[in-house]
């Protein structure tokens, strides 16, 4: 490995974590780029034709490093059912509970369930899903479907 490279390298590293350091919030990932770059370099420095180059080389690389490395993080973070609405809260007024409970009784089984354990008892969707073995999607289908029979079954509006 000619030094004149090597020279060169070492010259554009704090240039070259200045420059990630702009393009990222997290100075963490800047600085794993950065050290990233500078290995990926180091390894392939006996590749590179012309040592005046050395600076464009290093920056095309680190974007490309950045680039990937953004991408898996992403791919890396959990989804997170956010409701449109806040959750509802269980019933607390006994004669409005119970007029609800009258209610429900009248619909199907596969709608009842998740309506009580939804408006009723304030469990999140994601829960239901599992107990019911379902998925998040069908949960919201069946809770749609219920109150719209509800409305149909003559339930007063909430107030």
């Amino acid at each position: 490995m000619p030094t004149s490279k090597l020279d060169s390298l070492i010259d554009h590293l704090d240039d070259l974590r200045r420059w990630c350091r702009r393009r990222s919030r997290d100075s963490h990932l800047a600085d794993d780029v950065a050290q990233e770059t500078a290995l990926i370099a180091l390894t392939h420095l006996d590749t590179l034709r012309d040592p005046d180059r050395v600076r464009g080389w290093l920056y095309r690389v680190a974007q490309r490093r950045m680039a990937d490395e953004i991408r898996r993080r992403r791919a890396e973070r959990p989804l997170t059912y956010e409701p449109l609405a806040p959750p509802p809260k269980p019933a607390r007024d006994r004669g409005r509970a119970a007029e609800v409970r009258r209610s429900l009784r009248k619909l199907p089984l596969f709608l009842r369930r998740p309506m009580r354990m939804h408006y009723l008892k304030g469990q999140p969707i994601g829960e239901i899903a599992k107990t019911l073995d379902t998925t998040v999607n069908g949960v919201k289908a069946r809770l749609y479907r219920g109150r719209r029979m509800l409305r149909e079954v003559v339930v007063p509006p909430c107030r």
